[in-house]
């Protein structure tokens, strides 16, 4: 297989779709079923979850299926936090998946460091600072600092 018949399958088969519903579903999923997945991991705000393809992957596993492998990227609030695999057969069937968080403090730092970050840009905004000056004092995206503002 070519890399430009992997594309076409992989365009053929919405996978780009079906891998980001796929994350979505088992972080879910993981966060419903796991009483300590906050205090492993902090409050994430999904807003601040970004979702990145960064490939994808023919394998052929010698006496077994040949398989897809769709790596995407996980970042929150602009740092990589760490990836989640889905597998994929031939024909486009989910196979499996595994999601994977790179170091557990990192990211509960970053969560709360951020969900701070937020709260100060909530009380900001509701004084009537600018977007801007918030912007700059919060360390937090401007589309960041608008979704804020619409839902204050």
């Amino acid at each position: 297989m070519n890399s430009e018949m992997l594309i076409q399958w992989y365009k053929k088969h919405n996978i780009e779709h079906r891998t980001i519903n796929g994350f979505w579903t088992y972080l879910d999923n993981w966060r419903n079923e796991d009483s300590d997945f906050e205090f492993k991991f902090g409050d994430m705000d999904k807003r601040l979850i970004k979702l990145e393809v960064k490939k994808i992957q023919f394998t052929h596993i010698f006496n077994n299926n040949d398989f897809i492998y769709v790596f995407l990227w996980i970042y929150y609030n602009d740092e990589n936090i760490g990836s989640y695999k889905s597998v994929y057969t031939l024909d486009g069937e989910d196979e499996d998946d595994i999601l994977n968080f790179d170091d557990n403090k990192f990211i509960k730092i970053l969560v709360e460091t951020t969900n701070n970050s937020i709260e100060i840009a909530e009380k900001a905004l509701k004084e009537g600072i600018s977007n801007e000056v918030v912007e700059k004092i919060s360390g937090l995206k401007s589309s960041l600092i608008e979704d804020i503002k619409s839902n204050i």
